[in-house]
């Protein structure tokens, strides 16, 4: 049932007054209720994945797992970075700091992401005009240094993966030090008890609470007079009616100005056209195949409901090896064979593009989810709309820096 608005009021109007007080809070003292939030997570943990599972369709099958890796896994693991973050945020390491680039190395930092991401490293680079000093006394100036006035910002939250949520909340937690609305997305709203739970010590501090609705009560939320900023994960047409009050056109979306209805600060994360790029070359036969993998993997995690899924592979035109990374890319698709479309509208799409002849279905026809491809330059629409289900598409791009065709 969805809250009315006497109620979503009485819920702004506690998060408002206790939000001078989470502005203030002291490091330690949110460290001590982050621990909490670990505690929570690992006594509902269970529940948490299996009932996701379930709801998705995949309870007791192998990707069961993606469940509980996207759901309580990585909220602890956040957790534990951000802890981290709060007792070790005095000073920044002079030694990561690179001064011929002006630039500090913030990733791996632990042996465990040296293992998950090999040869993987990120760094922030910072104008030449700045200084160690400067950087280190002005870095995260909001969050060090804090509000005595407090703010409440909405949190509209994903429908995908079940630890969003939770991190976007977390985030603007730790970061902006800001009371939150959550309200869930209702694809996985049954997630609200285990919310509950998990933000237990905040929800009884009137610093979060967490709401179910539909679009009527995402707009009256979004429109709030007591609601200082909104984040918004979802669709760009669910961010273009937020700040504009409807869907744009394409003239309109080129426009270097627009005049907003809703002036409200928004984070958004709206989604993508991952595009695959491969980059030719010698590849063994092994290399093609492991590629492969990763490429149906990145495709199907989620049954293909990540905002970052693969759905572009991009090729070099005439290099040699085109038709076997297809050829492999298909024969692991098939050999998944099919996996489940929880989310709506996926179904009536994917019936769709069956019926179009411009598609090539790899699974078999009795496969609740099939797996289609198809060349993008037969259905140019998706090389700037998100397919959003388990389609892929190849594109072949001329390739001059190197004779692809000696290699």
């Amino acid at each position: 049932m969805n809250p009315s608005q006497l109620e979503l009021d009485r819920n702004i109007t506690t998060l408002r007054i206790n939000s001078s007080e989470l502005s203030k809070m002291s490091n330690q003292e949110l460290i001590v209720l982050l621990n909490k939030t670990i505690e929570n997570i690992q006594g509902i943990a269970y529940y948490w994945a299996t009932l996701s599972a379930e709801k998705k369709g995949i309870l007791q099958k192998h990707k069961e797992g993606e469940e509980w890796l996207g759901g309580p896994f990585v909220s602890i693991l956040t957790l534990q970075y951000y802890i981290d973050y709060l007792e070790k945020n005095d000073q920044l390491d002079i030694n990561k700091f690179d001064d011929s680039k002006n630039s500090y190395k913030v990733f791996p930092n632990k042996l465990i992401e040296k293992l998950t991401f090999p040869l993987l490293n990120a760094e922030i680079r910072f104008s030449k005009s700045m200084n160690f000093e400067q950087i280190n006394e002005y870095r995260g100036f909001k969050q060090r240094i804090g509000t005595d006035s407090g703010s409440v910002t909405l949190i509209l939250g994903a429908g995908n993966v079940s630890s969003i949520p939770f991190l976007d909340t977390i985030f603007h937690l730790v970061a902006n030090r800001s009371s939150i609305i959550l309200k869930l997305n209702p694809v996985n709203d049954y997630l609200n008890p285990v919310f509950q739970k998990v933000f237990h010590e905040f929800i009884e501090r009137g610093f979060i609470s967490v709401v179910n609705g539909d679009i009527p009560t995402s707009k009256y939320l979004t429109e709030h007079r007591s609601i200082d900023a909104i984040h918004l994960t979802g669709s760009n047409y669910t961010y273009e009616n937020i700040v504009y009050g409807r869907v744009l056109n394409d003239k309109e979306r080129k426009l270097s100005q627009l005049s907003k209805s809703n002036k409200k600060p928004i984070f958004t994360e709206l989604g993508n056209v991952t595009p695959i790029i491969v980059h030719p070359g010698k590849w063994s036969n092994s290399e093609i195949k492991f590629q492969a993998r990763k490429i149906v993997t990145a495709k199907l995690n989620n049954s293909g409901f990540n905002c970052i899924a693969a759905q572009v592979i991009v090729l070099p035109k005439g290099w040699r090896s085109n038709d076997k990374l297809k050829k492999y890319i298909k024969h692991y698709l098939k050999k998944i064979g099919d996996t489940t479309s929880y989310y709506p509208g996926a179904v009536e799409s994917l019936k769709e593009l069956q019926n179009n002849k411009n598609y090539e279905q790899i699974n078999d026809q009795v496969c609740s989810t099939p797996f289609m491809v198809s060349d993008l330059d037969s259905d140019e629409q998706f090389s700037i709309e998100e397919v959003w289900n388990s389609t892929l598409y190849f594109k072949e791009i001329e390739y001059t820096d190197y004779e692809i065709n000696k290699i």
